[in-house]
């Protein structure tokens, strides 16, 4: 198999980073404006009614479970039309790892969406890219990092650029903070519990499991998320949505389907480029477009929003931003911490009676590395982005 040039390489990397891009800031944007209502804006700020952008569908887990709908839909729809990425697992929803990735997947997102209730999306942005701080301490609990000083200087950096971003934040919300802070902790965890899956794959077993790919992650995790979310969806379809004023305008009902349906294709869209862009680039590249990225949603953000933002808020992020720069880099001089799992995978491949085949479903052993290392970018597949 030929290498391609250099400069179809860029081309493709371009592509997906363009897609990637263009679905992640808009679905930012598009669950700020979602949830926003200006009535309760405009009652609490000093906001005039032409500045205030917002749907008023203050239903972050109901949103979260019609999307993990239309995700489940979409990767059902990808395995029927290449059969080969389908992957073979017995009893795959009795796989306790795989019932935690769709666990803390869906608690991630929704913790982010109500976070937009309180809080301006920059700000939610640069809480989330604190979240190599989080990972690293789950990695150290997992033995998927090695306790070192250094590590230690790189969490307390990434903190206190965090500290620096909310004493600088001036709509800061306790409650809008404290869910982002939830929402990290359990898109960290969701993080090493997708590494152990790209590791093992769902048996947890280096001498039987076969690795999964991120798009066979996403085929068990929508559907355990959706599944995960719909008794809560029903309960609020039952209490509070039937006593909203606006809910019993048919007009403003099928108008919000509509939109419903349109945040749900561009949560497929993100998750499918979050994919490409993982298979087209490699992790310090990965790096470097989540900070890039970062900031283009927060620019984006305050144009749409035009919500304040302080030189000591901007500081804060770039102090999180060192902090990203100097982890990849210290993973980068310490190849044995973060392929020592792989080392073992590898020799229990080679005492194995069968090679695992690759192909589209299947991660080769350097594409699987490749791959873990991008869950530790700033802005993950899925957190990161919130869909």
């Amino acid at each position: 198999m030929t290498t391609p040039p250099r400069r179809e390489q860029a081309v493709q990397l371009l592509k997906a980073v363009v897609l990637a891009y263009s679905f992640s800031t808009s679905l930012v944007i598009y669950n700020k404006w979602l949830f926003t209502n200006c009535a309760a804006e405009e009652r609490q700020t000093s906001r005039t009614a032409g500045r205030c952008l917002g749907w008023g569908f203050p239903y972050p887990l109901v949103v979260t479970c019609f999307h993990m709908l239309f995700l489940s839909l979409a990767t059902q729809f990808y395995m029927w039309c290449v059969p080969s990425s389908r992957p073979t697992i017995d009893k795959p929803y009795r796989k306790p790892r795989l019932l935690l990735v769709g666990l803390f997947v869906a608690l991630d997102i929704v913790f982010t969406n109500a976070g937009y209730l309180f809080l301006e999306a920059s700000f939610v942005e640069m809480i989330k890219s604190s979240m190599p701080a989080s990972v690293l301490l789950f990695g150290l609990a997992a033995g998927l990092e090695q306790r070192s000083g250094v590590l230690l200087a790189i969490v307390v950096i990434i903190s206190v650029g965090l500290a620096v971003a909310t004493v600088g934040e001036m709509n800061f919300h306790p409650v809008g903070f404290a869910l982002e802070l939830l929402a990290v902790l359990c898109g960290s965890a969701r993080l090493i519990e997708q590494q152990l899956l790209l590791r093992y794959g769902a048996e947890g077993k280096l001498h039987s499991a076969v690795g999964l790919s991120p798009i066979q992650i996403l085929y068990y995790q929508a559907p355990i998320s959706f599944v995960t979310l719909l008794p809560a969806a029903l309960a609020i379809g039952t209490t509070r949505m039937r006593h909203d004023a606006l809910l019993k305008d048919a007009l403003y009902v099928i108008e919000t389907i509509l939109i419903l349906i349109a945040g749900g294709l561009l949560a497929v869209g993100l998750n499918f480029g979050d994919i490409l862009l993982i298979d087209r680039s490699s992790a310090l590249t990965s790096t470097v477009l989540g900070t890039v990225k970062t900031a283009v949603v927060i620019g984006v953000s305050w144009i749409t929003f035009r919500n304040r933002i302080s030189w000591l808020n901007l500081s804060g992020y770039a102090v999180c931003v060192v902090g990203v720069f100097l982890y990849q880099r210290y993973r980068q001089q310490q190849p044995s911490t973060s392929t020592k799992f792989d080392t073992a995978s590898a020799e229990a491949d080679a005492q194995s009676e069968h090679t695992p085949a690759t192909g589209p479903g299947v991660p080769e052993s350097t594409g699987l590395a490749k791959e873990v290392n991008m869950r530790l970018d700033v802005s993950a597949m899925q957190e990161d982005t919130a869909v």
